[in-house]
């Protein structure tokens, strides 16, 4: 025993001096690398002056620089005690800003700053067991006064953080003490990556920023044994590519003078900043290479056909295969061990039908995913999907789409931007994964509405002619009316409280905006109601440890589930609940025939009620959700406006009128209004019956994406709602 416990203490202390070395070790590391950026000769970054047209800034980004070099490397490793070859990448990220603080947002927006850490991935995280990756992070902030003394922050002394619902996310949040208006600010995040068999993540060069930029510059040196492609889009500059003694590729390209600046609201970077994205691959290592990558060198905008054509290959070569196909649906099935022939079967007889078959196929496979029975990617999903319905006997095809939060389909810088999507010729129907939360079966997301995609061509075509392109696909635009949020408020007097129940219905794409209200727990249950309702007999097997495993999840999920409906009070109010007395979801939206996301809040919200010599004020505009206030900088604007889906949220509002008051016709009269353009509308109706007040309000945005020059109806749109939130309602004493 005492030999254990020495074993022990001397590892304890073992390991405990490894960690003292690492972090001595970081600690020389960092101050190696902020003593060569700070020496770094970029003349732009010794100026201390803006231009007089800046002069009313919040601040005024005075230089940026941004930095990438990627050098292939061969490493030893050994399997089994036999050495062999790994292919790596080691690359060093900087970028680096001069920031001249002009007020107090400025101010207060640069005083912290914060990066995620990312110490280590490797196979454990699902990758190839011969894959690793190891990142180290330097943050390094010097502030320059008005009178040139120059203060240096040490970035040691940051403040580790756990974020997220599980503090899955950790962070370093660094404080910058001192810091003044009318300082200047050097601030630059470092990242030195070693990669074993992957590629480089993307990179992106975006030249506009929340600020005026005077001067940005971008230098790169690629060795010649990776294969980088890049694309401008929306204007950004090209590069000017050179060799170095070593044939490394040197990329530059820098920019003066960039006075646009980001939208606060509705604005879509990848479709309207001028940026650069870029990517680098070792062709040799483990990861997936694309088809067109499989070359070393640098290709400048390659053909968007030629990156289609990658994603067109990986469905051809990526996923399907019949033994793969066979054992996900018949995993858990007692009795089902043919579904897609029983299927096949009952299509056959007429006992169900095309759709029915779709539906039934699409939540069983949406159903392994949310029980955590399989691992399935979205791509896999798709295949899954159309082989399966195949099988039987419906007439599949496949396709390519991107989401809005990715460029267009028709400027495609990499394969990695793209979703798969099913279609069924028999149902007329396109399905697209789970993306970000489940779907009804054939239902478009907010973010595929609108968009282009492509179809993969067929055999016959390519016979036809081999350079065959897929016909284009539009995706439907949804009204407003189809993504729509429906909220009943039910109020009462209590004292100086509001009793509130509250019932949300979405609809369509608006359904994301409350999907994080959903557990596993219910979500799975709907699932199975939805799956029992064909007649195959399907018992829903698992062992004592996935029982366990999953009880345990759902404990979690319904305590989370509390914490989120919480959440959801004070977004929707501002502030939040004195007290919440229950929170159910009524249906989870992904049933076929009821695709309805809706749910039910009881809660008290304290202070809502206040008393006027004798009488009563209601907030009655505190009873629809909180909404958007424009700043003097929001008002004018010169960018198309992009929002997540043309919607709109009609709220019916119940009050209760307390024994011994009543409601002048005038008061509720005051409260209608009705703003009606070409951009949306506002609409607020009231009236009484008994002792009830009615008021109705709609809100409704038109379009998607919204021409600048329509920027004013938007405007008068917002304008109405935030000037009638305040409204209040009297009721005066009998």
């Amino acid at each position: 025993m005492k030999k254990t416990l020495l074993i022990l203490s001397m590892a304890l202390l073992w390991t405990t001096q490894l960690r003292a070395d690492d972090v001595a070790e970081y600690k020389k590391f960092a101050e190696s690398v902020r003593d060569e950026v700070y020496s770094m000769d970029i003349p732009e970054f010794k100026v201390t002056d803006i231009p007089e047209k800046y002069k009313d800034e919040s601040a005024v980004i005075i230089a940026m620089y941004s930095s990438l070099a990627a050098e292939k490397k061969t490493g030893l490793a050994f399997e089994l005690w036999i050495p062999s070859t790994r292919a790596r990448i080691w690359a060093d990220e900087l970028d680096r800003m001069l920031i001249h603080i002009n007020d107090k947002n400025a101010l207060d927006r640069f005083s912290e700053f914060d990066f995620a850490i990312m110490g280590k991935r490797d196979w454990r995280d699902g990758l190839s067991y011969k894959a690793n990756e190891k990142v180290r992070k330097v943050l390094g902030a010097k502030i320059i006064k008005p009178d040139g003394r120059v203060i240096e922050v040490d970035t040691d002394d940051f403040l580790e953080v756990e974020e997220g619902k599980k503090g899955e996310e950790k962070r370093r949040k660094l404080a910058v003490p001192g810091l003044e208006v009318g300082d200047n600010l050097d601030v630059f995040f470092y990242t030195s990556t070693q990669l074993q068999n992957l590629h480089l993540d993307p990179i992106d060069y975006v030249f506009r920023k929340d600020y005026p930029v005077m001067y940005y510059k971008v230098h790169c040196k690629i060795d010649n044994d990776l294969t980088t492609q890049y694309r401008t889009l929306n204007g950004a500059p090209d590069f000017s590519i050179t060799r170095d003694a070593d044939e490394n590729f040197i990329l530059d390209t820098e920019q003066t003078d960039i006075s646009a600046k980001t939208p606060r609201l509705w604005y879509n970077a990848l479709r309207q900043s001028p940026i650069i994205q870029m990517r680098a691959y070792n062709r040799r290592s483990d990861q997936y290479t694309p088809k067109s990558a499989r070359k070393d060198g640098v290709q400048s905008n390659p053909s968007v056909a030629t990156i289609k054509n990658d994603a067109l290959t990986d469905i051809e070569y990526g996923s399907y295969n019949e033994k793969i196909v066979k054992d996900l649906l018949n995993l858990d099935f007692d009795g089902g061990k043919n579904v897609t022939g029983k299927l096949k079967n009952m299509r056959k007889k007429g006992l169900i039908t095309d759709d029915e078959i779709c539906d039934y196929l699409y939540s069983m496979l949406s159903y392994r995913v949310c029980a955590k029975r399989v691992n399935m990617n979205p791509y896999k999903f798709i295949t899954m999907f159309n082989e399966a319905a195949a099988a039987t006997g419906l007439d599949v095809k496949y396709g390519i789409v991107t989401p809005d939060f990715y460029e267009p389909l028709d400027t495609l810088s990499t394969m990695f931007h793209i979703l798969w999507f099913g279609y069924v010729e028999n149902t007329g129907k396109y399905y697209l994964p789970p993306a970000g939360y489940y779907n009804a079966p054939g239902e478009t997301a907010g973010i595929f509405q609108g968009e282009k995609g492509q179809f993969k061509p067929t055999k016959r075509e390519l016979k036809k002619n081999k350079n065959a392109q897929g016909a284009i696909v539009d995706f439907k635009m949804c009204s407003p009316e189809e993504n729509r949020e429906a909220v009943e408020v039910n109020a009462s007097v209590d004292g100086t409280a509001l009793v509130i129940d509250r019932r949300v219905r979405d609809y369509g794409g608006m359904k994301s905006s409350s999907s994080e209200l959903l557990s596993e727990e219910a979500l799975n249950k709907e699932y199975i109601d939805v799956l029992s309702r064909v007649d195959i007999k399907c018992i829903f097997r698992e062992n004592k440890k996935a029982k366990v495993e999953r009880e345990e999840r759902y404990a979690d999920g319904r305590r989370q589930q509390t914490d989120d409906f919480k959440a959801e009070i004070k977004n929707y109010h501002g502030r939040d609940a004195m007290e919440m007395r229950s929170g159910e979801i009524v249906s989870t939206g992904i049933d076929p025939k009821n695709p309805v996301l809706e749910y039910r809040l009881e809660y008290v919200m304290d202070e809502m009620v206040k008393n006027a010599g004798r009488n009563l004020i209601i907030p009655v505009g505190r009873l629809i959700n909180d909404q958007l206030e424009l700043l003097p900088s929001d008002r004018t604007r010169t960018d198309d406006v992009y929002m997540s889906m043309p919607r709109e949220i009609a709220t019916d509002i119940a009050i209760k009128i307390p024994e011994g008051y009543r409601v002048s016709d005038k008061t509720l009269k005051s409260l209608e209004r009705n703003v009606d353009n070409s951009a949306g509308r506002f609409k607020v109706e009231v009236s009484q019956t008994g002792d009830k007040v009615s008021v109705k309000v709609l809100k409704r945005y038109n379009h998607k994406v919204e021409a600048a020059t329509s920027w004013p109806a938007l405007v008068e749109i917002v304008d109405a709602a935030s000037k009638w939130q305040p409204s209040t309602l009297l009721l005066e004493r009998i």
